[in-house]
């Protein structure tokens, strides 16, 4: 409901303002390609009837273009601050799981924990930029800020999941060194080692951590799961390379090709992986060719104000978090994301792309 409401505003907004040019962008290119590798997937799969039941789960990266346009023009910090304080709710939410009721790690979102890490890095790296890039415009936003990692960085860490929390260290690694050149490399090791050492004092996560090299040879364990998984469907591509096996079919076919147990055969853990089992290497390659446009789009624009700089590690954690997740067929981590993408790629105050818009505010003193 919230997706067709937003796709509503955008629509209109197209409309009264006879601006077409989000529809010449790549990333909306290869999102219209994705829609049609999917579509051919569906109808030549091996199972047609199974996967159109879930035909439509692509309009969810919808909200990349239409945020992007509805948000163009208007301050971004605060629609930021909107995320932030949901996000102080959420992670408080997951903490009390884990202490009130007892749980063994914390949950939110109503899913599981590895959902919550993954939503949760996303927006604490961004507040991580908002900080670096001095993106805040009062201390209000400043203060929440700091409040939003003060309650998302423990949740992020008592969620346990090892591929969001190892994902967010390494992107924050990569955004001091981008920021500070040398100078960050010490700024950014010393945080690393302060998380370092706090995931050491938490028992539970520190387990977590330890066993995930002696479990490889367990195939019940999470990461001889994954590694069974990827084996196994890597030899299912290279039987249907081209177009691959189409939506809901991936437990039922990668199974023949495994013969250990496991502790899940949902999906692939591993967004490429998992894709292209089920769209081919045409539905590979759109992917490839929407994740890449986003990227190049933002790094043409990166001069044009904080915004697009923060949204680059934010493309950064969510890209690490598909080598071990199936971060793309999670909507909570496909909303979160690339809602946050479309607002900060948006054209807006606080940080106009003179390559792109310099044009549009001269073209009337021209005329």
């Amino acid at each position: 409901m919230a997706l067709a409401i937003i796709m509503l505003m955008a629509i209109y907004k197209v409309y009264r303002t006879r601006d077409y040019s989000v529809f010449k962008k790549f990333f909306f290119i290869f999102f219209i390609m994705m829609i049609i590798a999917e579509t051919i997937s569906t109808f030549a799969g091996v199972d047609p009837a199974n996967s159109i039941k879930s035909y439509e789960s692509f309009w969810v990266l919808s909200y990349l273009p239409a945020i992007y346009v509805v948000f163009a023009g208007r301050d971004k910090i605060n629609y930021m601050i909107y995320v932030f304080l949901g996000t102080i709710c959420a992670s408080l939410y997951g903490i009390i799981e884990l202490f009130y009721y007892n749980m063994s790690r914390a949950d939110g979102f109503f899913s599981h924990s590895l959902t919550f890490g993954n939503v949760l890095a996303l927006v604490v790296i961004a507040a991580i930029g908002v900080i670096v890039f001095k993106a805040y415009e009062t201390k209000t936003h400043l203060n929440v800020t700091l409040i939003t990692l003060l309650t998302s960085v423990p949740a992020l860490m008592l969620s346990g999941s090892r591929g969001p929390i190892l994902a967010c260290l390494v992107s924050v690694f990569v955004m001091m060194v981008f920021k500070y050149r040398w100078k960050g490399l010490i700024p950014s090791i010393v945080v690393l080692l302060v998380i370092f050492f706090t995931i050491s004092q938490i028992h539970s996560v520190k387990i977590r951590f330890v066993k995930t090299i002696g479990n490889i040879s367990n195939t019940e364990s999470s990461i001889g799961t994954r590694l069974v998984l990827w084996e196994a469907s890597m030899k299912a591509i290279m039987a249907r390379p081209v177009f691959g096996y189409g939506k809901r079919n991936f437990t039922s076919e990668v199974s023949k090709y495994i013969n250990v147990p496991t502790s899940s055969r949902a999906h692939a853990h591993n967004t490429y992986i998992q894709y292209t089992f089920l769209h081919g290497f045409f539905g590979l390659s759109a992917l490839l060719g929407f994740l890449g446009s986003v990227v190049w789009e933002i790094w043409r624009r990166r001069r044009s104000g904080p915004y697009l700089k923060i949204a680059l590690f934010v493309v950064l954690v969510f890209l690490l978090e598909g080598l071990t997740e199936n971060a793309l067929g999670d909507s909570e981590i496909v909303i979160m994301c690339f809602s946050l993408i479309g607002l900060m790629l948006a054209p807006g105050r606080p940080a106009i792309s003179i390559d792109d818009d310099l044009e549009e505010f001269t073209e009337p003193l021209q005329n």
